[in-house]
């Protein structure tokens, strides 16, 4: 028996390990992987390689009321990765009140394991998303539910849509300033 155990144990030790999916998740883990980030090569001239990438973006005019009646901007771009790792990029921006204008705030990267449970895509030190639908597309619906800079941020929601961009992949997932 105890040959039998260790047997067990030693098959066990050798399996990969992957985020547990329950079996009710699957079609919402299908769902979600259609935003798997993506990089492309646009032009192979030699001289001018370009490339577009394809990750889960925020809505561009995504704010929230403050109290004193300015706006906190908050843009996220979230790469997931087949290996079920992912990179975020989170900013926090102020539009003052009356001001067409606007201030770039504190910006921060945090990289970790994505999960599907219960019908969202679970992003954790972050929040979770929800299927959506964003100008009859596929997309995502964001709630934001860790402070991740600001208090004001926290229980916000947002869309997040599958975007373009011509920033690769080390840029993307990185802060960066004005």
């Amino acid at each position: 028996m105890k040959k039998f155990l260790m047997a067990i144990v030693l098959f066990a030790s050798t399996l990969t390990v992957a985020p547990l999916v329950h079996a009710a998740d699957a079609d919402d883990l299908a769902y979600f992987k259609q935003f798997i980030f993506e990089e492309t090569i646009d032009d192979a001239d030699p001289e001018n390689v370009t490339t577009s990438t394809r990750y889960l973006m925020s809505e561009w005019d995504a704010k929230t009321k403050l109290p004193n009646g300015d706006e906190l901007g908050i843009n996220a771009s979230l790469l997931l990765y087949q290996d079920f790792t992912f990179d975020l990029v989170y900013q926090e921006s102020l539009f003052k009140a009356g001001s067409p204008g606007f201030f770039p705030g504190a910006c921060k990267a945090i990289k970790g394991t994505w999960s599907v449970q219960g019908g969202r895509l679970v992003v954790p030190g972050f929040g979770y998303l929800e299927r959506a639908l964003w100008h009859g597309q596929n997309a995502a619906s964001l709630t934001i539910t860790d402070v991740v800079i600001s208090d004001a941020a926290k229980d916000f929601k947002t869309t997040m849509n599958f975007g373009f961009s011509n920033m690769p992949r080390e840029q993307a997932a990185k802060c960066f300033g004005f």
